[in-house]
């Protein structure tokens, strides 16, 4: 059984927070949405769904995306205000 759970406008502007900052370090980096798609094991589009705020930012593509960009995922978290 699946259990869904509405986030709350906190939540939503701190998940786009975190997803912005992950953009701008994949992109500082010169690091292509692909070659994070690839590490994740997920497509290039479901990558861009996830820039965009329009894909589920599960722990597990927030890891691998932080291994691809060289960030550990406790500073990004501090960085973006979303660990309190």
């Amino acid at each position: 059984m699946k259990v869904k759970m509405r986030m709350t406008h906190q939540d939503i502007q701190e998940e786009k927070r975190i997803v912005s900052h992950l953009k701008n370090l994949r992109q500082k980096k010169g690091i292509t949405q692909q070659q994070i798609a690839d590490h994740i094991g997920c497509s290039k589009q479901t990558i861009s769904l996830l820039e965009r705020g329009e894909a589920a930012l599960y722990l597990s593509r927030l890891q691998g995306y932080c291994r691809v960009v060289g960030c550990r995922l406790d500073i990004l978290l501090e960085e973006t205000g979303g660990e309190q």
